[in-house]
């Protein structure tokens, strides 16, 4: 599908935030750089996972630990264990504060 350059939404200049983590999140991490956005967090609802694999998920389970994707490594900043609650904008539907809360209930691996 081709957009109307009139219609794009772009990073460019503009301070992005992130709402979630995983490949998704990184992918759009990975977008927001090559469109040389001002600044970018990233907001992960749970907590930092440990770096190394957690006893809590031994083999053959899934590896619950940080993954850091090349887009990650780009720059950005990641913030963990936040909830959005609410956006704040203006009359032209721009984004003017965003409402967080920290999960703490979320921590502990």
């Amino acid at each position: 599908m081709i957009v109307d350059p009139a219609n794009e939404i772009l990073a460019t200049g503009k301070r992005v935030i992130i709402l979630g983590g995983g490949d998704t999140g990184a992918d759009c991490l990975g977008t927001v750089h090559r469109q040389k956005a001002k600044s970018v967090h990233q907001f992960e609802i749970m907590p930092e996972p440990p770096v190394g694999r957690s006893p809590g998920t031994p083999w053959p389970l899934w590896p619950l630990q940080l993954r850091t994707e090349s887009a990650h490594e780009e720059g950005g900043i990641r913030d963990w264990s936040i909830a959005t609650t609410r956006f704040e904008g203006d009359a032209e539907g721009n984004v003017k504060k965003t409402a967080c809360i920290a999960c703490w209930s979320c921590s502990g691996f």
